[in-house]
C-alpha cells in the first residue's frame, strides 16, 4: 500500500505537476472515489446542437476577417515532441506515431496525457515546435484552450458560438476553428488521450474535385482508424481522436473550415469528470507558473505556452482561411 501511495504520488507531482495543495485534495478525492465509476450519457445532445446551429457557427466564423488578415487565427503549432520542426521556428506538427503511439496501429496509444489535453506539465521543454501539415497552411483559431490562452476576444466577436460552447454537456475545455488551406494535408497523427471524443463540425467545404478514375471525388476527408468519411457541410462527425487521424482538402482554391469541440469520453463518470476537470486547471497554472518562472523557456528551449504565444503573433492572410467568391474561385 506504501508503494502504491508513493508512486500515486509522483504520477500528481511530477507528472501531472500538481502542487502540493493540489495534490493532496486529489489524494483525498481518489481515496473516496476509487479510479472507476458508471459512465456518463452519450455526447448526443452535444452532435444534435451542432447539427441545429451550424448556420450560425459559420456566419460567426466568417466574420472573423478583416484588413486582409483571418482575425483571431494563428497557424497550428505543437511542441517538436509531436512531430517535425516548424520553418519559421514557431511550434511543431503532430506527426505519425505522436503521442507516444504506435504508427499505423489503429488503436488507442498509451496515454501520455502528463499534461492538460496532451501539453507537457509544468513548463516542460518543447526544443522547437513543428507544423502539422503537408503543404499548404493549417490554421486555427481558439474559443477555448484549458484556460492556456486568452479567448476573450473571439469570443465576443462570436457570441452566439460561444453560447452554444458553454452549452454543450461536459465539454472538455478545448474549442477552436481549424481552417485548411487549398491542397493541405494534416498527417496523420494521434491525440494525445482517450478521455476523450471529439466533435467535427464542416462549416465551409469546398465543392468536389477530379477523381482518379475520371469522375468526382470529395474535396475533403477525415480518416479515422483506415475509415475515410467525405466531409458534408453542417454533417457532424464524431470519433476518438485517441486513434490514428488526417485529414485533407485536395480542393486547388478554395480553404475548408471546421469547429472542433472536444467532449469528456462517456464511459467517464460525472464524478471522474469533475476530478479530471480539476487535475487539467491544477496542471495548467502549474504550466503558467514555470513558463513564466523561467522567461517561456526551459533549458534554452521554447515550452509548450511559449509555443502557442509565439503563433499568436504570425498574421494569417484571409484567403487562407475564408473561400473566395464563386465569381472570382475560378
Amino acid at each position: 500500500m506504501a508503494a502504491l501511495e508513493s508512486r500515486m504520488e509522483a504520477v500528481l507531482q511530477e507528472q501531472l505537476g500538481l502542487s502540493r495543495f493540489s495534490m493532496s485534495m486529489a489524494k483525498v478525492w481518489l481515496s473516496k472515489m476509487g479510479i472507476a465509476g458508471e459512465g456518463g450519457d452519450p455526447p448526443s445532445d452535444s452532435d444534435a446542437l451542432a447539427r441545429r446551429n451550424w448556420r450560425e457557427i459559420r456566419t460567426e466564423a466568417l466574420a472573423l476577417q478583416g484588413h486582409g488578415r483571418a482575425q483571431g487565427f494563428q497557424p497550428y503549432r505543437a511542441p517538436s515532441w509531436a512531430g517535425d520542426a516548424a520553418t519559421d521556428g514557431a511550434g511543431g506538427a503532430a506527426a505519425s506515431g505522436a503521442a507516444g503511439a504506435a504508427p499505423g496501429s489503429g488503436s488507442p496509444p498509451q496515454s501520455s496525457d502528463s499534461g492538460f489535453g496532451g501539453v507537457p506539465a509544468a513548463g516542460a521543454a518543447c526544443a522547437e515546435a513543428t507544423t502539422a501539415h503537408k503543404g499548404g497552411s493549417w490554421n486555427v483559431c481558439y474559443f477555448a484552450l484549458h484556460g492556456a490562452v486568452d479567448t476573450c476576444e473571439t469570443l465576443r466577436r462570436c457570441p452566439r458560438t460561444a453560447a452554444l460552447l458553454a452549452s454543450v454537456p461536459r465539454g472538455y475545455a478545448h474549442a477552436m476553428l481549424s481552417a485548411l488551406a487549398p491542397g493541405t494535408s494534416v498527417v496523420p497523427h494521434h491525440g494525445p488521450t482517450n478521455k476523450k471524443l471529439r466533435l467535427q463540425l464542416p462549416l465551409v467545404v469546398p465543392p468536389p474535385v477530379p477523381g482518379p478514375d475520371g469522375g468526382e471525388r470529395s474535396s475533403c476527408c477525415l480518416r479515422v482508424a483506415g475509415t475515410e468519411v467525405p466531409l458534408c457541410e453542417g454533417e457532424p462527425v464524431l470519433f476518438d481522436d485517441s486513434f490514428e487521424h488526417e485529414a485533407w482538402n485536395r480542393h486547388p482554391t478554395q480553404p475548408r473550415v471546421v469547429l472542433i469541440v472536444d467532449v469528456w469520453h462517456p464511459d467517464l463518470s460525472d464524478e471522474e469528470v469533475k476530478f479530471l476537470s480539476f487535475v487539467h486547471k491544477a496542471n495548467v497554472r502549474a504550466a503558467k507558473a514555470a513558463s513564466a518562472t523561467r522567461g517561456g523557456a526551459v533549458s534554452g528551449s521554447a515550452d509548450f505556452l511559449t509555443v502557442l504565444e509565439d503563433a499568436r503573433g504570425s498574421p494569417v492572410p484571409a484567403d487562407l482561411v475564408f473561400p473566395r467568391p464563386p465569381d472570382l474561385a475560378e
